[in-house]
């Protein structure tokens, strides 16, 4: 994965992580709903918007095939504080 990507995921995991009290208020907001399983949506979505949207940004293009299933290895291996 690009380098500068990378480290855009990196800092928006740290971003997240540093406003797990938040994000665990939002999810347990959804009545009827697993609060984790809420959280973990949140976590992917900003994640995944970062990853797209940095890559448009740095690379002037969509991800490719490849460079989304490296984005999916870097999210099995975050342990979000959420």
């Amino acid at each position: 994965m690009n380098v500068v990507i990378l480290r855009k995921l990196e800092e928006k995991m740290a971003e997240t992580n540093s406003h797990s009290d938040e994000i665990a208020r939002l999810a347990q907001s959804f009545a009827g709903h697993r609060p984790d399983s809420i959280t973990t949506g949140i976590v992917a979505g900003r994640l995944y918007n970062t990853f797209y949207y940095q890559t448009r940004r740095v690379l002037r293009r969509d991800p490719t095939h490849d460079e989304f299933m490296e984005f999916v290895e870097f999210v099995r291996h975050i342990r979000p504080n959420c």
